[in-house]
């Protein structure tokens, strides 16, 4: 039996990657706007990995807000809901991580 070897191609030169190399059109717009080298690292250190990014308003000022504005009452705790466009939950998530971290006083 003479088993022929067929060479497999080989894997992709990561340093040599364009934009329109990228799988999908996620990675093309992350190599679009933050780079292709941006784009392979993600790809290179996060395969498989689902990522969810955050508003930027939301993610920088919502715990400052919060903090600013929560005085203990749960009518606050609706009004902050009101204004932020969070979940109930999620607003007293944050709470209570403020409160185990010290800076909302219990």
């Amino acid at each position: 039996m003479n088993a022929s070897k067929t060479k497999l191609p080989s894997a992709p030169d990561w340093n040599e990657m364009k934009i329109d190399d990228m799988p999908n059109s996620d990675m093309r717009m992350v190599a679009e706007i933050l780079g292709v080298k941006t784009a392979v690292d993600l790809m290179k250190n996060f395969e498989g990995t689902t990522l969810i990014v955050p508003k930027y308003k939301k993610s920088i000022s919502v715990s400052k807000f919060i903090i600013a504005n929560y005085d203990g009452k749960f009518s606050t705790v609706k009004r902050i809901v009101r204004q932020c466009g969070l979940s109930q939950r999620r607003v007293l998530e944050i709470i209570a991580q403020h409160k185990k971290n010290g800076t909302i006083k219990q």
